[in-house]
């Protein structure tokens, strides 16, 4: 084999590697995202929508007091965003988004518990 060749091969093997963790990272992420959106409880009807407003409140209450609560309340019944809630709290968006994520989690860990 040539040098250049295993440079070559070298440099396969890197392009390889690292895209192989790009693919990876972003299915994790897409893993941990939940998609759960305000729209997928849009419904034609007026009782649907309160039916699921209903529904939406109940689930929150069963989260625990803390800022999870707070910030999906404002994010998915109030309508506001991460950034105007991270000013609210005086977070960053990130830690919004952070709290967000273990709040819907937590939800998901409980409905899956009622109905497994």
């Amino acid at each position: 084999m040539t040098p250049q060749m295993t440079l070559m091969e070298r440099v396969r093997k890197e392009l390889y590697r690292r895209a192989w963790r790009l693919q990876y990272r972003a299915k994790a992420a897409r893993c941990r995202e939940i998609s759960w959106r305000a729209e997928s409880f849009a419904a034609p009807d007026f009782t649907a929508q309160a039916d699921n407003r209903m529904l939406v409140r109940q689930l929150l209450q069963e989260l625990p007091r803390d800022k999870g609560r707070v910030i999906l309340y404002s994010l998915y019944v109030e309508d506001e965003t991460q950034v105007q809630i991270a000013r609210k709290l005086n977070l960053s968006q990130q830690a919004v988004s952070k709290w967000k994520r273990k709040s819907l989690h937590r939800l998901c860990q409980k409905l899956s518990s009622l109905n497994g």
